[in-house]
This record gives structure tokens, sequence and C-alpha cells, in this order.
């Protein structure tokens, strides 16, 4: 998808086009939510890769930190969970993973409300034995040292979506379900200077999901001078801009010379036309039809 505006940059015409972004950066990239401290994306799916990588123990490494729980245990040792004294001799597997210690300090495990559709959710991982307990244990460690948690549900029906609530068409009971969950951190709302959970991890997520729906664009400032009057020569008489069709358009837009290129722009309703033409230094920016 392409679409055309006409603009003035440095005082003479010129063309923007704006088409999507075939390969977006993923924006979880870009920073780490342990060194950057940003909210962790904790999400599992069969058929996409979501979320944070090695969100688990990175979510783990949180609750550990948070919590006084030493992973690297013994046996015979006494276990400290969240001020819970537990000997190590009741305890058969490590906390990564383990439905023994998962049950002991943090409850019931498998209590997380998925409701998850056909085909989606945790219960449809790879190896349900350890991933699913993984997440689950997680989710419910996180609640109990006190970290904020937002539930993030999938649409999956001719693309994906992304939601932080069940609103429509995240209820729907065959294409949608939980497929993860967001942990935040006082210590996250401390560095980023935010006084609610909400307000720091809407904007992390907003920009994920335009990532993930495609909604990822690059912006093209192109000189089409040169073509404009190639175009004249040919018709025989004078062309600008509001004269071309969408053959020429393309045309032009093959050939034009590319002034500025910005990559990784993410339209929302605060990325208004204003917005592009004051970030690529152009005015009079009208839509073509």
């Amino acid at each position: 998808m392409t679409q055309y505006y006409k603009a003035t940059y440095d005082d003479r015409p010129v063309l923007v086009r704006v088409e999507q972004d075939d390969h977006p950066e993923d924006p979880l990239t870009w920073t780490d939510p342990i060194q950057d401290k940003r909210p962790l994306f904790v999400m599992s799916h069969p058929n996409y890769v979501l979320g944070d990588k090695d969100a688990v123990d990175k979510g783990w490494q949180l609750v550990t930190e948070a919590s006084g729980f030493d992973p690297n245990w013994m046996e015979d040792d006494l276990v400290t969970f969240n001020g819970e004294v537990i000997h190590g001799s009741r305890i058969g597997m490590c906390c990564y993973g383990s439905v023994e210690v998962l049950s002991l300090v943090t409850g019931q495990y498998d209590d997380m409300p998925i409701n998850a559709g056909a085909n989606k959710g945790f219960e449809y991982l790879e190896n349900p034995e350890i991933l699913e307990t993984n997440i689950h244990g997680l989710y419910e460690a996180a609640q109990r040292v006190g970290f904020y948690i937002f539930h993030v549900y999938i649409y999956d029906h001719s693309g994906i979506a992304l939601s932080m609530t069940r609103d429509y068409p995240f209820n729907c009971p065959w294409d949608s379900g939980q497929v993860g969950f967001i942990i935040v951190t006082d210590e996250m709302l401390e560095h980023h200077r935010k006084d609610s959970a909400w307000e720091l991890v809407k904007g992390y997520f907003n920009e994920y999901n335009r990532y993930i729906t495609g909604n990822v664009w690059a912006v093209y400032v192109e000189d089409i001078s040169d073509e404009l009057a190639y175009l004249g020569v040919k018709k025989g008489k004078p062309v600008t801009i509001d004269d071309l069709d969408e053959y020429d358009l393309r045309f032009c837009a093959r050939q034009a010379t590319t002034l500025e290129a910005f990559g990784n722009v993410y339209f929302d309703e605060t990325y208004t036309t204003e917005v592009i033409a004051k970030e690529l230094g152009v005015t009079d920016m009208v839509e073509l039809a």
C-alpha cells in the first residue's frame, strides 16, 4: 500500500511517498526490560514469535530480585521466597519451571484465567510440561511479589492484533484468547517517572501492537522536477504534480531523487499529516487522490 502527497521542500515542489514497511524492526529489540527498566512482555503462541526474547527467564530474574529467592539453592538449604522459609528437601526441582516449587511458594499455578480459543493460548506450547508451568508459575509469582500485571489477548483472523482488554473481537471464542501478560515493577515506574503502571505500559504496548498489525511505514521526500519536465515534453504541455495520474505517480516515484527518508514510522491518532510534514521538513503537504 502506497500513498502520495504533494508538498514543498526548500521552496520547490516535491513528492512525498508513504508506503508500508515490509521489514519493520521489532520495537521490543530496541531496549531490554532488565537493563532499561521497561515493561516485560511475556507471551507465547504456537504459530507466532511474540513478546520479549527469554521473557520467562527475565521475569524470574525480576521476581528473584524482588523476593530474595536464591535460584541456586541446594536440597539441604532453607529456601527463602518473599519472606517465607521452605526447606530444600521438600522441593524436587529448581524453581525455573518446577511444579513442586511453584505449588509451595505461589499456590495453585494453574489458576491463571486464560480462556483461550481453539488452538490458542498457553496450553498449546511445544513442551507444555515445562513451558506452560514456567509461564503460569511466573504469573503467580509476579502477583505474589506485588508486580503490576496486564493481560494480553490476541485476535487471529486474516492477520493478528493484540489488546489488553476482552472487548470485541478479542472475546471471540474461536479466533481469540489470552496470549500472555506484561509485567511492570515499581522500579520501572520510578525509572521512567510515571505515576501509574498503565501510563507506562500503554505507550510500549501501542507501539508493539502497531508493529504486530503491520502499521509501520517508510516515508520518502522525492525531487521529481526532472520527471515532470520529461512528462511535459512527452505530452507537449507543462505538467505539475496535480496533473499526475496513478501511472505517472508510480513512474515519478521510480525515477525520482530521494531527498529525505525515514523508516519505522508508526502512524496513530497523534501522527497527523502536520506532524509528518514537520518531521520531514516539508510544508503545504496535501494528499493526492
